[in-house]
């Protein structure tokens, strides 16, 4: 736009206002000419050529002058050569128009010799000036050629720059997509591994809210839910591995799929503990502290019968002291096996049999009791556990001794 603008105001218009200036001026002094020559008008039409001719002088004249100060030259060498132009053409017109009064009053000697003379001398000095005019224009556009080809060299450069940076701002653009992009995925495919290999317990940030974003929530939530499924789970069969049956875990903590593998736990420690209380034997697990963890039913009817606390820690050592079969060293004795049946760090196992005072009928009952200490390598020291046996064998003695009286008799 600037090139164009200044090619068309600063060459163009001025060069155009000159050509019609010149073609009209040309006009004139042949039109004069032919009247020098003929020495008559007598159909007016070299006299209307003229007149024709000098308006258009008068006019551009006057458009190349306001061109000139619409651009800003008002002032320049250009624009009083114009303005000196313009006065040159004026006088000239008032020459023409003294000649053609002298030949109006049949003065045509004295008008052809003030047309040689005066009109001519005066048309020299303004082709003169046309022509340093011309010359100017041409010095015009030589410099808005140089102007044209620096302002393109200037466009150039700066498209070049706005290419430049509009590839650099490109390439951050791109390189800031697509870390946002790799980076959460990369931080997603580092979870899908951790959860493929068991490891539940990591977190996946939710950095932004859109689709990945929304992703990374939802295999953060698959993770908490998969965490919270193992502690849960490992709860339970840990408790179960020594020997606790009654620990639960809440499948209200958990959805889908995972509630029912809780349940399913549930379920299956309850239906061990069922099977236990269906069995007359009486059965306890006892931690490696002494502390019974689990009961059946006829373990606590058998601590009911003989006034027992199965909560208490010496519960074992009670059940040796009121043992009525056994003198007070054989008393002693049992203690120290059940003693060594906690401390070893071996597999033992310990049986006897016990006459224990019936607390509501006052008679004495006979068992059978029977620890044994796991050992398996695959359960920690801390949480191995001592299941205790009580089995009730009044009827079999009673039988054995009527037995033996019958045999006797």
């Amino acid at each position: 736009k600037q090139i164009v603008n200044y090619n068309e105001n600063i060459v163009a218009k001025p060069l155009a206002y000159l050509a019609e200036t010149s073609v009209s001026f040309g006009s004139a002094k042949s039109s004069i000419r032919d009247l020098i020559i003929s020495e008559t008008d007598p159909d007016g039409k070299m006299h209307d050529k003229l007149i024709t001719s000098l308006d258009i002088i008068q006019t551009q004249l006057k458009g190349y002058a306001d061109t000139l100060i619409r651009n800003g030259a008002a002032g320049s060498e250009e624009h009083d050569m114009v303005i000196g132009l313009t006065l040159q053409a004026k006088e000239w017109a008032e020459q023409i128009k003294t000649a053609e009064a002298l030949m109006a009053n049949d003065k045509k000697p004295q008008a052809i010799e003030y047309l040689q003379n005066n009109v001519e001398k005066n048309g020299e000095a303004i082709s003169k000036t046309v022509r340093d005019l011309i010359n100017l224009n041409k010095e015009q556009a030589n410099i808005s050629n140089q102007t044209s080809e620096s302002l393109f060299a200037k466009i150039v450069v700066k498209m070049i720059f706005i290419m430049a940076v509009g590839v650099f701002v490109l390439a951050v653009m791109g390189l800031l997509i697509i870390r946002s992009i790799t980076r959460p995925v990369s931080r997603m495919i580092i979870a899908a591994n951790q959860l493929a290999e068991g490891d539940a317990n990591m977190t996946v940030v939710e950095e932004s809210s859109d689709e990945l974003g929304q992703l990374e929530g939802a295999l953060s939530r698959v993770s908490q839910s998969i965490a919270t499924l193992f502690d849960d789970t490992e709860n339970i069969l840990t408790s179960t591995g020594t020997g606790d049956f009654l620990q639960r875990g809440d499948p209200t903590k958990h959805k889908g799929g995972y509630a029912k593998i809780i349940y399913g736990m549930n379920k299956t420690n309850s239906a061990i503990c069922n099977h236990f209380d269906n069995i007359v034997v009486g059965i306890a697990f006892l931690s490696i502290n002494k502390k019974i963890v689990y009961k059946n039913k006829a373990m606590v009817d058998f601590a009911q019968t003989h006034d027992l606390n199965l909560e208490d820690e010496n519960v074992l050592a009670n059940i040796i002291s009121s043992n009525k079969a056994v003198q007070p060293t054989e008393s002693a004795d049992l203690r120290t096996k059940v003693s060594l049946l906690f401390a070893s760090k071996k597999a033992i196992s310990v049986e006897d049999t016990i006459v224990l005072l019936d607390a509501a009928t006052g008679t004495h009952r006979v068992y059978t009791l029977a620890l044994h200490r796991n050992d398996s390598k695959e359960v920690d020291i801390e949480d191995r556990y001592v299941m205790v046996t009580i089995s009730d064998i009044t009827a079999l003695t009673q039988e054995k001794k009527e037995s033996a009286i019958v045999k006797q008799v």
